[in-house]
């Protein structure tokens, strides 16, 4: 037997199964850590990698999250420990954010008046926390609107959802106009005249 070859063959054998339990090794320190440090607990909404979910178990070697679409998402504690991690669920309250248009003909003054009122009368904003309605840009055809407040964590897709439906029945109502994206072509002809096409896009 030739003892150089089989320690060589032993040795080999050993690297293989050494760089296979890597992963795992990794994976399971980063399970402790977690469980020690807790960057997030079970019933947590967080967002890591491109993945994001409601956290259902945190075992010592992966983490396991359900989307809203009830997809089951497994990550290894190894990545997941090392990189970014978004916790919605840490803080009692999360901003809400909503981004609108409006024509460039309509008054700002009254459009703002129009959208406090319905956040005003929203039960599930926060009404102690401060509200913005302000210009976010001058769109190509449109005034863009942020609109900016305060609810529960809990609570955000519900008011997520109010906010977007009783905003454009507001404007609707004040005449308000939500513009979508047009384009106008001038073509010149031989008496120099200008006619204009409009082409809405929608």
């Amino acid at each position: 037997l030739n003892a150089s070859g089989f320690i060589a063959a032993i040795g080999g054998v050993g690297l293989a199964v050494g760089l296979a339990l890597q992963g795992s090794l990794s994976n399971f320190a980063a399970g402790i850590l977690i469980i020690i440090f807790k960057p997030f607990k079970v019933g947590d909404y967080i967002v890591s990698q491109g993945n994001e979910g409601t956290v259902e178990s945190i075992s010592i070697l992966n983490t396991v999250l359900t989307t809203a679409k009830g997809q089951v998402i497994t990550l290894p504690n190894g990545n997941l420990f090392n990189n970014p991690i978004i916790n919605y669920s840490t803080k009692e309250f999360r901003r809400l954010d909503v981004n609108i248009g409006i024509s460039y003909d309509d008054d700002f003054d009254v459009a703002q008046k129009v959208i406090l009122d319905v956040i005003n009368q929203e039960e599930l904003v926060d009404q102690t926390q401060s509200k913005t309605v302000e210009i976010l840009a001058f769109a190509d055809s449109s005034v863009s609107l942020a609109i900016r407040c305060m609810v529960k964590s809990d609570d955000y897709w519900t008011a997520y959802w109010r906010l977007h439906r009783n905003i454009k029945y507001a404007l609707d109502q004040n005449h308000i106009s939500i513009p979508y994206p047009h384009t106008e072509m001038i073509v010149r002809n031989e008496s120099n005249q200008s006619i204009v096409y409009q082409n809405p896009t929608k």
